[in-house]
């Protein structure tokens, strides 16, 4: 009678135990990944949107002689809102 109580504690240990790692395999470390990983950046990213002919004007300058500055900090001065849709676009590009 000893024994099979024995057997039958074993038992349940075994699973608990499978309990427990069956828990920390498909609950914690997915939870744990998921808050080392942060949260999703283009979720805040604001959208634009232009008028199609002001897309066609949009270029973003890939590689080759850099634009001058003060040309640059013109155009945010005069139009924020299309320097920002440049940006935006450049940022979305490098991904």
């Amino acid at each position: 009678m000893a024994s099979q109580a024995a057997v039958l504690a074993i038992i349940k240990l075994l699973f608990a135990g499978l309990a427990v790692a069956a828990l920390v395999a498909f609950v914690i470390v997915p939870l744990v990944r998921r808050l080392r990983a942060g949260p999703d950046p283009s979720a805040y990213l604001p959208t634009y949107e232009l008028p199609d002919e002001e897309l066609d004007e949009l270029e973003i300058p890939l590689g080759g002689a850099k634009p001058d500055r003060a040309a640059l900090i013109n155009m945010v001065r005069d139009d924020p809102r299309r320097a920002a849709m440049v940006v935006s676009r450049w940022l979305r590009s490098k991904r």
